[in-house]
Formats: C-alpha cells, structure tokens, sequence
C-alpha cells in the first residue's frame, strides 16, 4: 500500500474510482473520439474530482521522465496501462495530502520553497541559471519545480506528524553511523568545468580523426592567444553545456572517466587541457575553479544523520 494513503487511511472515507475502464478501453481509439471525453471524470476523492484531461497530462510528463530513466538504465518501460493506474494512483495520494494538511492548517511558504532552492543549488555546485537549462531540457519550468518542491514538502510534514512521535533515534545510533560510514562524510575535490566536445563522425576513418584533432589543435592554439572557451564552445562544441559556453558545472573525478579526471586534474583555475582523444572524439577542459575536498565532523554530521536514519525508519514502517 502507498505510504501516504497508509497514513491517511483514516481520511479517505470515500475514494470512488468510476472511469478507469473507460480509460483502459479509449486507450486504442483514434483523438477524436479522446477529444470528445477529454474532461470525463476519472476519480472523487473526498468530494474533490480528478479528471481525464489531468490524468492524462500528468502521464505524459510520468512516461517522459520514466523514458528519460530508461535511455540511460536500458529498463524497459512499463505497460501503458500499468502506468496509467500507478499515475492515478499518485494524483489520488496528492489529493489527500492536499486535504489533509488543509484540515490540520500544514502550509509550506515561499520562503520554505526558496531556501530549498538554495539547499539545491549549494548541493549540485551549479547556479541558477543552469538549474533552469537544466528544467528546460527535461520539459520543464522553475515553477514546475517550485510546485514539486511545495507538493513534497507539505508531504513530508503531514508524514512526519503522523509518525513523529513513533519514531526515536537515538544519539548512540547516530554515533554509531557516522563511525561506520565516515566515508561518505569525506568530501572530493570538484572542478568547475567547461568543456568542448568535438565528435568524430559515425565509423570514422583516420583521416576523419585526424581532421578533428586538427581542429581541436587550432582551437587550443586560439585559447592559448587569448580565445574566450566559451565563445568557442558555443561555436565549435557539439558536447554538454554548449549553449552555456561549454560550462557544465562543477564535478568530482567520480562523475568523469577515469581518463578525462586524469588530464583535468593537473589543472590549476583557469588551466586549459591539451586535446584529449577519446573513441567517440576530442574534449578541449578548462577549469574555471576548485572547491577543495574535506571531512565533515560528527558535530556537523550528525543532524544530517539523524535525518537520514528517521527517514529510513519511516520508509521501512510505510512505504
């Protein structure tokens, strides 16, 4: 059973599902008649409706990201029809959410969304503007984000109210994780980088290799002169970032290839790389800046941790 229904198993005194068959069925008619029924009813939650036309906006935008996780996976996807009842399934847990933190005065501010942001960006090391590039190629919007946001924190608070006081963790047990898994409180150097990404063509002959490695070497001797890499990027890269000027944000050696980590880093801040081959092309890196790696303490662990092990109890008991 979903988590969320779980808990609020007490407010859902009426969840009346009267359209799914009808959407199983209409699944292989032509637009038109899709058209036609387009504002059916698909669901009453508590009084509230949820209808054709959301049920199948929000399964458009749940198989473009279930796609998306395949390409880079290889899973197959699921059953259209499966994933039409988990959609459903989902805006009905959404509504009762919405209906309950109503009912027990739960809010979540702008402020709240902002400072999540915040905590979002200081955690990826990217900026803003490359948050929203980022939205913008997945099909998506600040304010799509900032709705996610808002939905998962109410989420949250109204689970954690429901269970709070069921749950305990107690100080010997956050201890005990951090001498175990100290590890991952070591933080890696990461670079802030910007690359240009030049491809080799489709089963290239070696002098289609060597006529990209000229134009890697030309590009290389401009940067040397003076050449703005992002100028450059945004001309001659076929790689990610480009549109920003190459700039991809800042990595650790454990989001590169071993071979790529190896050549940025004997960079220093505003070093460019000699080019590098790989079987696919040649990558042109600078490295705009460094953040220096560290250790976190268990004083400024252990709230994190303490965090971590209650969420991990409260997916074990509900979810």
């Amino acid at each position: 059973m979903n988590s969320i229904t779980y808990c609020l198993k007490f407010v859902c005194r009426r969840v009346l599902i009267i359209s799914l068959l009808l959407i199983l069925l209409f699944a292989g008619f032509g637009n038109t008649y899709a058209a036609e029924i387009i504002d059916r009813i698909v669901a009453i939650v508590n009084g509230d409706i949820i209808t054709l036309s959301e049920l199948e906006k929000a399964s458009r935008t749940f198989y473009e990201n279930m796609k998306a996780r395949a390409m880079k996976t290889g899973r197959p996807l699921p059953p259209l029809r499966d994933l039409r009842k988990q959609v459903l399934n989902f805006l009905i847990d959404k509504k009762l959410t919405e209906q309950e933190s109503q009912r027990l005065g739960i809010t979540v501010t702008d402020q709240d969304i902002d400072n999540a942001i915040n905590n979002l960006l200081k955690d990826k090391g990217i900026s803003r503007m490359e948050l929203i590039e980022g939205l913008k190629s997945e099909g998506k919007t600040l304010d799509d984000l900032r709705n996610e946001i808002k939905e998962n924190i109410q989420r949250s608070r109204l689970i954690n109210r429901a269970v709070k006081s069921k749950i305990v963790i107690t100080d010997e047990e956050v201890e005990k994780f951090y001498e175990e898994h100290k590890d991952q409180f070591s933080q890696k150097e990461k670079w802030h980088l910007r690359v240009i990404f030049l491809p080799y063509p489709v089963n290239p002959t070696d002098k289609d290799k060597q006529e990209v490695m000229n134009l890697a070497k030309k590009l290389k001797s401009q940067l040397d002169s003076g050449a703005s890499f992002a100028a450059l990027a945004r001309k001659y890269s076929q790689g990610p970032g480009a549109k920003e000027g190459g700039d991809v944000g800042y990595l650790s050696p454990d989001d590169l290839d071993p071979h790529l980590a190896k050549f940025v880093s004997a960079l220093s801040p505003g070093g460019v790389s000699q080019p590098v081959e790989t079987e696919d092309g040649i990558y042109l890196f600078k490295v705009e800046d460094i953040q220096q790696g560290g250790s976190k303490t268990f004083q400024n662990a252990k709230n994190y941790i303490r965090n971590l092990l209650y969420q991990r109890e409260v997916n074990k008991r509900y979810f």
